[in-house]
């Protein structure tokens, strides 16, 4: 099972990557399993809806996992099954529609 220890390491992480958000050095954030974090109750689901409300909107952020959570999912702008696993894209591009820009 989940221990207390498992739960403060998805918190640390949660928060390096708000970190990484808030600096502004990046417009492309993976939160790759978080997703399966979420189901499995290491991550708090509404901390990392909040995380994606703050987020600046310059942010793009993919989302990875099995059992993605109903919330993340409609607040996603592309979903995506592959394999069993959901993609969820939320940012204010729609990646399947256009390339993306290019970035450095």
């Amino acid at each position: 099972g989940v221990t207390p220890e498992d739960q403060e390491e998805g918190k640390r992480g949660l928060s390096m990557a708000e970190n990484l958000v808030q600096s502004k050095k990046y417009d492309l954030v993976v939160l790759d399993e978080i997703n399966s974090s979420v189901s499995l109750g290491i991550v708090d689901e509404g901390q990392v809806l909040r995380f994606l409300d703050q987020r600046p909107s310059t942010v793009e952020m993919i989302l990875t996992g099995r059992n993605a959570p109903a919330s993340f999912q409609e607040r996603a702008h592309v979903v995506q099954n592959i394999g069993g696993r959901t993609w969820s894209l939320c940012g204010r591009r729609h990646g399947c529609c256009r390339p993306p820009p290019r970035r450095r």
